[in-house]
């Protein structure tokens, strides 16, 4: 059988490795977390992912297992994640974008997502913060709640949603729902 083994130094190691998929190639040598010599090998989650999302294989693996292999790997390897590493990063699937926040909301995930993070052992985050200030987002989160603000209440929320991230970048989904009881009766 055909084997291909790839290193990233050019950050092109999974895409090697499916183009070796394409051409034949049985075998694929890849590492979690992309960690190997040098500049790494093709990560192991990210290329599973891809053969299963893009190229439709059922590779018969308990996908929901990654993110906690993935710590593991992290926790004994001594080398920790990149926030926005593909697949396993911590700021994969959090989502503070006006527009991002009010289509999850509404149900249009797969807008912003390939997959649910729950697909690969992660989970959803959505914030709120100075990019969530159009009230796009707030307004989906309320009616969600099964809100309904006034024009006033609306302007206050967001009036202390501002304070509130002046102290601290962002609020969580929980923060805003406290934040929203208080002030919309």
């Amino acid at each position: 059988p055909i084997e291909v083994h790839t290193h990233n130094d050019l950050g092109l190691a999974v895409a090697t490795t499916l183009a070796g998929v394409e051409g034949g190639a049985e075998i694929v040598d890849v590492v979690f977390n992309g960690l190997g010599d040098r500049a790494g090998n093709a990560a192991t989650e990210e290329v599973i992912m891809a053969l299963e999302i893009l190229y439709g294989m059922d590779l018969n693996l308990k996908l929901d297992k990654i993110m906690e292999v993935s710590q593991l790997i992290e926790k004994y390897s001594k080398t920790p994640l990149q926030a926005h590493k593909a697949i396993v990063g911590k700021n994969c699937f959090i989502h503070e974008s006006d527009l991002h926040v009010e289509q999850i909301l509404i149900g249009n995930w797969t807008t912003w997502e390939l997959y649910q993070p729950w697909v690969v052992g992660q989970s959803r985050k959505l914030i709120f913060g100075a990019t969530t200030l159009q009230d796009r987002a707030i307004k989906a989160k309320l009616n969600k709640m099964g809100l309904n603000p006034n024009k006033n209440d609306l302007d206050v929320l967001l009036e202390k949603i501002q304070e509130k991230i002046k102290i601290q970048d962002y609020i969580s989904e929980n923060e805003l729902e406290e934040l929203a009881k208080k002030v919309i009766k």
